[in-house]
């Protein structure tokens, strides 16, 4: 996953040569983004604990991904996913934080 291309615009992501970016360029469009931001101010809305909901949606998006390798790869390679999703967590995570924070800071500035 190292070297990939950080694409900054819908556009070019959605065209991009990494089908990895490009599927992602995809969910982003589409409404799944906003219902799960619906649900997570619902959620903050209910007097819920941040550190409570970001363990939930930590929860809920490793046993979706874990569902969903159990439709698409053969039980003998659950351990070599779960290593790639851990990967892909180290790889990423603090990375796109702070790129998130960046942007965020940039919107509120009105930039």
């Amino acid at each position: 996953m190292s070297g990939r291309v950080i694409h900054r615009g819908l556009e070019e992501a959605l065209v991009s040569d990494d089908p990895i970016v490009r599927m992602i360029a995809r969910a982003g469009a589409s409404r799944w983004v906003e219902e799960m931001q619906a649900w997570v101010n619902s959620e903050l809305e209910r007097g819920e604990k941040p550190s409570h909901l970001m363990q939930a949606m930590m929860s809920m998006f490793v046993r979706t991904h874990s569902g969903l390798a159990t439709q698409l790869v053969k039980r003998a390679h659950f351990r070599d996913v779960a290593e790639m999703f851990k990967s892909i967590v180290d790889e990423e995570y603090v990375r796109h934080a702070e790129m998130s924070l960046v942007f965020l800071l940039d919107k509120r500035a009105g930039r």
